[in-house]
């Protein structure tokens, strides 16, 4: 059936990773305006020369997970039988039919425009064909499979009516969106407006039933009290993501992958005279490195990016202010929630840069924690460390007033000017835990451990305060030598790190300017992964060599939010000869557990 042999089609495309072909989706032209989604190629045999090439460049093809015709033109004229009159080097599409009668059948309604070079010889492929007008019907699998000509296309599909109720052409393609299908080698395109029609009134007609059953839920509880407030935060939300739905016009997700690396990119395109689209393009994203004040030294994950207070308060407080009112109506028991709220208010009412860093451990297990963190904020940092440390001290407030407070084996403390770093007071927020007033069982004793194992044996240290006047900063996990460290790099605000090769190179890759990016170094992750698990008696054996890191952007353009993700293909390469020789290690060899091992060089 026409569906299962797209279903395998699709299927491969998770491996067909490739070069850009430059002809342009003629095939978009014959796609019906009233469809659901559609997946575009834009070569199909562009794709079938390609994927062995890729495979091989990354070594996917040593791996034997791959027969040698796992490629789309293989599995497009051998599943469905059309080796004849195909046009090889066009682009494909298949297409999800507005079609909810059958939308629920043993296939889904789907539609394939095959490119043809030969309408007839593309018949040819099919001896028992037996054409009524413009369909023609055929046998496929031994079930029946329609068939009719739509420009240089023929369409496939399993059900007669879907092509019959068919108008090829008609639909409405944004210019964001023409340009990721131009530039994508695959490219999924979601049709808000036939989406929006189906979902919108199912949204609206369930609303009710849903927020009856979670203001019951909550009736019944010990949080009685707060039914109005989640009746109206449940509102807000259901509002935002109607408004959401109604303003966005289509999306797309598409794939390309260069000599370097793979990328993966999702556009959403808002109306340009919508609220989400005014927010968006009111945007202003940067091409100057965003991880200004991050100290040198090794890391698991960074992060910067951009903000506007003026436009996060324009697009949050309307969401947020009715949750506040009702709040004052609970009276005393509602402050703790009222100040918290107002806190992370002040917060987007203030900032207008961040970054956060993960930093890569290399103590002993138990002694050295495994989570640490620098975070540092742009804006008046007097404002941003007193909302900082009322979300720190409510915290631990609501906790205790919604019951987690009392029979909880952790506990937080807050201690304003807890420690003095380079001549500057730093409030101190601490949690410790103590599993053994819950009993003595594995299981306590496993969760104890790994509470250790993450935070140190002194339970979690955090330490905020301000570095200048424009330049707030939070240390979690850090020794008193990288505090001082982190805090010197913030008051410099220099970016060290932005500068080096493996940040540049994936850099050079993502769209710019951009609002935010984010790196992360599976190299780093990977070596340090390995080095504990040695730890525990795990020495797997293996390292992976120094590699550019995974890299993540968001940026704008008008109304429209691109979001992409860059791959190097050295990561690929490495997890692939990682895993041939581990695949032939066998077992790993048991090691002396206990601290001592170093982590082997390479990432950030």
């Amino acid at each position: 059936m026409i569906v299962t042999s797209a279903r395998r089609v699709i299927g491969a495309f998770a491996a067909v990773l490739l070069l850009p072909a430059l002809c342009h989706a003629q095939v978009m032209s014959q796609v019906p305006a009233n469809v659901y989604g559609v997946l575009h190629v834009k070569s199909v045999q562009g794709l079938s020369d390609k994927v062995a090439a890729w495979s091989k460049t990354v070594g996917i093809d040593t791996l034997g997970v791959m027969p040698p015709d796992a490629n789309l033109l293989n599995l497009l004229t051998k599943q469905l039988h059309v080796e004849q009159g195909l046009k090889k080097d066009g682009d494909m599409a298949i297409i999800l039919v507005n079609d909810l009668k059958h939308m629920n059948g043993p296939n889904a309604p789907v539609i394939v425009l095959v490119p043809i070079a030969d309408y007839s010889a593309f018949l040819g492929n099919f001896p028992n064909a037996q054409t009524d007008g413009a369909i023609s019907t055929v046998q496929l699998g031994g079930n029946d499979m329609f068939i009719a000509k739509w420009g240089d296309y023929a369409a496939m599909a399993d059900y007669k009516d879907d092509l019959v109720n068919a108008t090829p052409g008609g639909l409405v393609i944004t210019p964001a969106a023409q340009k990721e299908l131009d530039a994508r080698d695959v490219c999924i395109l979601v049709n808000m407006p036939a989406v929006r029609g189906t979902v919108l009134p199912l949204m609206v007609g369930g609303r009710p039933q849903i927020l009856a059953q979670v203001i019951s839920g909550i009736r019944t509880s010990p949080l009685a009290k707060y039914a109005n407030v989640v009746r109206i935060a449940f509102n807000e939300v259901a509002d935002l993501v109607q408004h959401i739905l109604t303003d966005t016009e289509v999306v797309t997700a598409g794939l390309t992958i260069g000599q370097d690396g793979l990328n993966a990119g999702i556009v959403i395109d808002f109306k340009p005279d919508s609220k989400f689209g005014q927010f968006v393009a009111a945007q202003k994203g940067t091409d100057q490195p965003l991880l200004g004040g991050i100290p040198e030294g090794k890391y698991l994950f960074l992060v910067g990016g951009t903000s506007d207070p003026k436009q996060a308060a324009e697009l949050f407080n309307p969401l947020i202010d009715p949750i506040l009112a009702e709040l004052q109506n609970i009276g005393p028991d509602g402050q703790n929630a009222i100040d918290y709220i107002q806190a992370l208010k002040d917060i987007l009412d203030t900032q207008t840069a961040g970054r956060v860093a993960i930093i890569a451990p290399e103590g002993d297990l138990g002694v050295s924690p495994l989570m640490q963190m620098i975070a540092i904020r742009n804006g008046d940092s007097a404002k941003l460390a007193a909302a900082s440390r009322t979300l720190l001290q409510k915290t631990t407030d609501l906790t205790k007033a919604m019951g987690g407070g009392a029979a909880s084996p952790v506990t937080s403390t807050y201690t304003p000017a807890g420690k003095t770093i380079n001549g500057i007071p730093f409030d101190q927020y601490h949690t410790s835990a103590d599993f053994t007033a819950l009993g003595n069982n594995r299981q306590l004793a496993m969760i104890a451990q790994i509470f250790t194992f993450a935070y140190g044996q002194d339970g979690m240290n955090m330490f905020i305060g301000t570095a200048n006047d424009n330049t707030y900063i939070e240390m979690a996990g850090l020794s008193d030598e990288k505090m001082s460290a982190a805090l010197a790099a913030a008051k410099s605000g220099t970016d060290v790190i932005s500068s080096r090769a493996g940040i540049k190179s994936t850099d050079s890759h993502l769209p710019s300017p951009r609002v935010a990016v984010a790196y992360l170094p599976l190299d780093t992750l990977a070596n340090t992964a390995f080095t504990y698990m040695a730890k525990f008696g795990l020495d797997m054996g293996v390292s992976i060599p120094p590699c550019d890191p995974i890299g993540f952007a968001v940026a704008n353009e008008g109304s429209s939010v691109h979001e992409e993700v860059y791959i190097p293909n050295q990561i690929v390469v490495a997890g692939v000869a990682t895993g041939n020789k581990l695949s032939h290690a066998g077992q790993p060899a048991p090691g002396p557990a206990g601290p001592g091992a170093t982590p082997p060089p390479g990432g950030l």
